[in-house]
């Protein structure tokens, strides 16, 4: 189980599919936000409840951040939801991260 990432993660700067997923991260590892060719991040199935939304990402080709079974934070949902992205995120899977909002809140995975 691991709860960090090898900052040599970040010499890798045409990675594009990075998968760390079902492990024991409580938040996002900072070198994910400096891969410049990063275009799919798995991080499901850990203990992340919330990201820093003001950390510049330094990829324009992000598609996918899947953040499904994590114990999302309903502040951090809310706020997700309030911004604009250019890429898809998945928060939702039965049963997990809905915390109260509304249909119309949520857009479910």
């Amino acid at each position: 189980m691991m709860s960090t990432l090898p900052v040599e993660i970040g010499s890798l700067r045409g990675l594009e599919v990075l998968d760390f997923s079902y492990n024991a991260f409580c938040t996002m590892p900072d070198v994910v936000f400096q891969l410049p060719h990063l275009t799919i991040l798995h991080a499901h199935g850990n203990h992340i409840n919330e990201i820093d939304l003001t950390k510049p990402i330094e990829t324009d080709r992000l598609a996918l951040v899947d953040l499904r079974y994590n114990p999302l934070s309903r502040a951090f949902c809310r706020n997700l939801m309030s911004i604009k992205i250019t890429f898809r995120v998945a928060l939702y899977d039965e049963g997990h991260c809905d915390h109260g909002l509304d249909d119309n809140d949520a857009d479910s995975d």
